[in-house]
């Protein structure tokens, strides 16, 4: 079943190991993410496109917020950690193109690939007018609330106050973990929100809201940080 976390599945368990490299900063959660990045493109490629965004995300999160003294010391750290992400990959996606190679369907596949990424939102996406035109379609504000179709519109909202908190707390904290955690959930959300999101509320729209849930959960999680211990910050428990 395509809501079975068989597909957008993989794309949260790279997230969850880029965000523990983020924490620890060990290897060994680097290569998981890009073995699950491989893994991902081979299975719902579309999965695998959001890793390697939210990994091209993290390369520029940690050059700017890295533990070097400047920003070129942080590109050249960050150039010799990415082998080991490259290993990963490599381990998942070598033995495939070997397969593929042998056989002459590469290169049919590269075009398969980047058509269905290139096409496959607007071959299956319901288009629906935009916020104003749906609204105008309801008697009152309260009834287009209360809608279905309404649903579809939440997470946009949701995501705008989101990004305006990661661009205030980057400013603020200056952390590599608070800068990171957030916006990279942001990222894997709103392009999970872009290629699962239709106006018939199925398993795509339900399994594309799991980041947003995320989110949810991180700021509950930081509130009750902040009022139970005297207003001082606290690691999210869940990353």
């Amino acid at each position: 079943r395509w809501a079975g976390y068989s597909r957008f599945g993989s794309g949260l368990l790279g997230l969850f190991f880029m965000i523990q490299y983020v924490k620890s900063k060990k290897k060994m959660h680097l290569f998981f993410f890009g073995l699950v990045s491989g893994l991902a493109l081979l299975y719902g490629i579309d999965s695998g496109i959001i890793l390697l965004a939210c990994g091209a995300l993290l390369f520029i999160i940690m050059s700017l917020y890295g533990p070097g003294t400047n920003f070129r010391e942080n590109v050249i750290v960050i150039l010799k950690k990415s082998f080991v992400f490259l290993l990963g990959l490599g381990v998942a996606l070598v033995p495939f193109i070997i397969y593929m190679a042998v056989n002459k369907a590469f290169i049919p596949y590269l075009e398969g690939m980047y058509l269905m990424a290139r096409y496959h939102v607007s071959a299956w996406q319901t288009a629906f007018p935009p916020f104003m035109g749906s609204l105008r379609q309801y008697k009152s504000f309260w009834l287009f609330f209360i809608s279905d179709e309404f649903k579809v519109y939440l997470p946009r909202i949701f995501y705008v106050f989101v990004i305006i908190y990661a661009i205030a707390i980057c400013k603020i904290k200056k952390n590599i973990i608070d800068c990171a955690v957030v916006p990279l959930i942001v990222v894997f959300g709103l392009f999970a929100y872009r290629s699962g999101c239709r106006v018939v509320l199925g398993p795509q729209f339900d399994i594309s809201l799991l980041p947003m849930l995320l989110l949810f959960v991180y700021f509950l999680e930081k509130g009750t940080a902040f009022m139970l211990f005297e207003r001082k910050s606290a690691k999210p428990a869940i990353f």
